[in-house]
């Protein structure tokens, strides 16, 4: 085949390919748990990641004296400290993925799981008590949509044919207002509005060297939406209490660009498009129950229910099929707290333990997370800093999927608030 005709045959078969594709193949092709929209590690991320929920089971909706709690159960606010607090946390997650986009879905293949490394803040809040309400304002982290990088190159006797290069990144982030109130000695009530920002971007490039030919397809898209959080929180008594959170169904918008482009010395043809789609979310809420077992040790059980049966998704235009089931995420984590002094000062030191079996909605393949943490961390009157991890393995692919979190916070608490605004009088 001389070059011309071969040039003409692969730009035939790469518009081919972008324009008449039947969906009935690309379903074939599935890539089971990442999909083009699936956040990294899991389907179902509910609140936002801290150290003191991480290690405990990734408590959420009976997440007492955190702010993360706004994203959770913003009730819990109101039973938290009554002064000033400041909330730090940074994540570090490393998970391991088989299938996803074109690697293992019958074009590229590879001997095993690949890894994909993210780290960055996950939370950053305020909390403070005004006239009986609690208000907290708080950016988050939630979601990642990071795939591992690939760059395959085909060689022969020392002179590079062909590479073809795959790139995915984005990420979700959230700002949210919410406030709580008592409305009673024992009963709270919180609400959150969440505005969300984000972005996704896919790269496809596949380079043919020997005969100067280039094939790029480029997507990117911006994230926008907003919704509520709903939270109950009702104490018993000094022991027990139990908490509800509701996050009703709502919609994402997807506002994406792109380039298909077929580039070689004698021709060169870009096809540009755009999409306005639209994702619907599902329904979330939940139960916590948390028991003080004693005034150093505490434990908490938590079922998060993901309506992940009524979800939509809208790919540039084109509504793609997504056939999942209904989950029901159950958790239950330990804290034990010590308390020593040291420096003159009255010390804690708190350690967390827990567990989590996480579903995962797909249906095409049975495949469940479960998780052990654990963590732990020192403070005073001043600051809380805290360690945690969770490390799940996942069961049912086949694949042994991986998804580890890494999570260091830091709590700036009224005491040390009080010092500075006081400093800050003086002068």
């Amino acid at each position: 085949m001389n070059y011309g005709r071969q040039v003409r045959v692969l730009f035939i078969f790469f518009i081919t390919y972008l324009l008449f594709i039947p969906n009935e193949l690309k379903a074939q092709l599935s890539p089971e748990q990442y999909l083009e929209e699936s956040p990294l590690g899991s389907w179902n991320n509910f609140g936002a990641d801290s150290a003191p929920s991480l290690g405990a089971g990734l408590r959420q909706i009976v997440l007492l004296n955190s702010g993360a709690s706004l994203l959770g159960n913003p009730a819990a606010l109101a039973a938290g400290s009554s002064g000033s607090v400041l909330d730090f946390s940074f994540r570090f997650q490393q998970a391991r993925l088989y299938k996803f986009w074109m690697v293992n879905t019958g074009v590229l293949s590879t001997t095993g799981n690949l890894n994909c490394l993210t780290a960055g803040l996950s939370y950053a809040g305020f909390s403070g008590r005004i006239k009986g309400w609690t208000l907290a304002g708080a950016y988050a982290q939630t979601e990642n949509y990071s795939r591992p990088k690939i760059d395959y190159s085909l060689t022969r006797d020392g002179l590079l044919y062909e590479q073809l290069l795959l790139s995915q990144t984005g990420r979700q982030e959230v700002y949210a207002v919410g406030l709580a109130r008592s409305l009673g000695p024992r009963l709270s009530f919180g609400l959150t509005l969440a505005v969300l920002n984000g972005y996704l971007r896919r790269n496809f490039e596949e380079i043919l060297w020997v005969d100067n030919v280039n094939l790029k397809d480029v997507r990117n898209q911006k994230i926008s939406g907003r919704y509520l959080v709903f939270g109950l929180l009702y104490q018993f008594n000094e022991k027990l209490a139990l908490g509800w959170s509701l996050i009703p169904p709502y919609t994402r918008k997807f506002k994406g660009t792109s380039l298909s482009a077929f580039y070689s010395e004698e021709t060169q043809v870009e096809i540009l498009g755009a999409g306005n789609d639209r994702v619907r979310m599902p329904l979330i809420t939940g139960l916590g129950a948390f028991y003080k077992i004693s005034a150093a040790l505490d434990i908490s059980a938590e079922a998060i229910y993901f309506g992940w049966k009524s979800y939509t998704f809208n790919y540039f235009g084109e509504t793609l099929e997504r056939n999942f089931k209904n989950i029901l995420r159950l958790s239950s984590g330990l804290s034990y707290k010590s308390t020593f002094r040291f420096l003159r000062k009255q010390w804690e030191a708190p350690y967390y333990a827990g567990i989590m079996i996480d579903p995962q909605p797909m249906t095409d393949v049975r495949s469940t997370y479960y998780y052990l943490t654990f963590g732990s961390g020192m403070g005073n009157a001043d600051f809380l800093l805290i360690l945690s991890t969770a490390i799940g393995l996942e069961k049912g692919s086949g694949h042994n999927l991986t998804n580890q979190k890494v999570c260091l916070s830091l709590q700036l608490r009224p005491a040390l608030l009080n010092k500075f605004i006081g400093c800050r009088k003086q002068k």
